[in-house]
């Protein structure tokens, strides 16, 4: 309605002036749609918060000029002199904050700073692998940091978060330190892995007498880009990664290959000493009858998920001699399971023990195979679910948000879920610490159980019990243990 020479440039101003706020509500700063399912008046509440955020740090960023920041050795000097506008920026260890204003100066004592978190990684590594290339070594304690600090595997969001000498840096300058060293030919994600998985296992203190372990495998797809394949071990509840292999798009035949498959069996049992019970536990999808006999000739146990089409030989009652069936065709019990030993499996005729669970609250009752003893069988298996969907759900939605990586080559992909691996391996060992030594953290209360009926129920898990006390030991004023040995505790 006013001067129409001016009305294109004016809309113009339209798609920054309001997409920008969109993203950064919903993707790029605050994650507005992770937030979970919620009434009307909680999502009212929860946009009024994200709308404050980013108008205070907008009008941050149009002040950050007028700040003089002077840096000493061990100390920062801030102007002007309001507390109000002081922007924190830790250096090299535990420092003294000197914050002068117009009453005088307080001094503080900060604990776990970036510097001191990078130099526990970089000394643990350095133990671990001795070869280790120095350029390396420089950059990744920072974004093993930065990865957990953000909650995200997205270089962008690493960056913003670094702090001391990094925020002398430009910021793409500091996004593509860590982009190459993603797709650097010299850093081989598996063999990085490896080593730090060797150790761990070889320094695994564990509780229980029974030598039983449970390793899991599965596959995991991310979106349609990327096909994993993972084994895990269970511990407490969850489970940690053990050994990994990435492919490209969703339907690879190299990431369902049996010899594959089988490479990682064996692998994980060279993990192992030889007295250790490992319990190999998977889906339907493995009921490959040259899987089971690979893990039989391993003297290891097997409890994996079968198709109800599988046919059997099986002898009958009835007719006095043993006949094909499906295993759909068996008799199962509502309210009990039941077992059927020395069972004659497809035509290769494999031999093992069947149990069918009981139906009372499914259709689908599990149908296992397991080589030892049957009536462990559905308990073990019950333990596959947490151990390893835990891992695919805090490297998915729920820690790393992996799928918020943007569209990369296969060799960016595989560093990138090897750090998602050491993240939450390194949170999950902080977590058990916490568990095992909690007269050790007497500055930091975590609640991880609740008591219902006089039954004590774990509501926090091992990884957010990690994550949580990574949070507030980070450049905490009191001091907040923070174990960089990576010593892993049986839960």
């Amino acid at each position: 309605n006013k001067n129409p020479t001016r009305a294109i440039k004016d809309y113009g101003y339209r798609f920054g002036g309001i997409e920008s706020i969109f993203k950064n509500q919903k993707s790029n700063g605050s994650y507005l749609e992770n937030s979970i399912a919620c009434t009307l008046k909680y999502f009212k509440s929860e946009y009024c918060f994200s709308c404050i955020g980013i108008l205070f740090l907008t009008i941050l960023g149009l002040q950050v000029d007028s700040f003089y920041i002077r840096k000493k050795t061990g100390k920062i000097t801030f102007y002007p002199f309001h507390l109000s506008k002081l922007i924190k920026q830790p250096f090299f260890g535990i420092i003294n904050l000197t914050i002068k204003t117009i009453g005088g100066c307080f001094m503080f004592k900060v604990y776990n700073t970036q510097e001191d978190i990078a130099r526990g990684l970089s000394d643990i590594f350095q133990e671990i692998i001795p070869d280790i290339r120095k350029t390396q070594l420089k950059i990744i304690p920072y974004i093993i940091h930065g990865m957990i600090i953000s909650e995200s595997l997205v270089p962008l969001d690493i960056a913003k978060v670094l702090k001391g000498d990094f925020s002398l840096i430009q910021l793409q300058s500091v996004i593509k330190r860590i982009k190459r060293l993603f797709v650097n030919k010299h850093f081989n994600p598996y063999d990085f892995y490896d080593k730090i998985i060797r150790y761990v296992i070889a320094n695994y203190r564990k509780k229980h007498k029974d030598k039983r372990v449970h390793i899991i495998f599965d596959h995991m797809y991310v979106k349609d880009h990327f096909t994993v394949l993972l084994f895990s071990m269970r511990v407490g509840k969850q489970g940690i990664p053990l050994w990994f292999r990435c492919f490209e798009g969703k339907d690879c035949p190299e990431a369902f290959k049996e010899e594959l498959i089988t490479d990682g069996i064996s692998y994980v049992a060279s993990l192992f000493d030889d007295d250790m019970d490992l319990i190999y536990l998977a889906d339907r999808w493995f009921n490959s009858t040259s899987i089971m006999e690979h893990i039989k000739s391993l003297g290891k146990t097997y409890v994996i998920r079968l198709k109800k089409n599988l046919n059997i030989l099986h002898f009958d009652k009835k007719d006095g001699h043993k006949v094909w069936k499906t295993l759909e065709e068996l008799p199962k019990y509502k309210y009990h399971a039941q077992i059927y030993k020395n069972v004659e499996l497809t035509e290769k005729l494999h031999i093992t023990n069947i149990v069918i669970s009981n139906s009372v609250d499914t259709d689908e009752p599990w149908i296992l195979a397991t080589n030892k003893n049957p009536t462990r069988a559905i308990k073990d298996y019950g333990y596959r679910f947490g151990g390893i969907g835990s891992i695919f759900k805090n490297q998915k939605s729920n820690g790393f948000y992996l799928e918020n990586s943007i569209a990369c080559t296969l060799k960016y992909f595989k560093s990138e879920y090897c750090f998602s691996c050491i993240g939450i391996l390194f949170l999950t060992i902080l977590g058990t610490d916490y568990a095992k030594n909690t007269r050790s953290y007497k500055n930091t209360k975590i609640r991880t159980h609740i008591t219902v009926r006089g039954i004590k129920t774990r509501t926090l898990s091992l990884f957010n019990t990690g994550l949580t006390l990574f949070h507030r030991a980070f450049e905490s004023l009191k001091y907040v243990r923070l174990s960089f040995r990576f010593i892993l505790y049986d839960a």
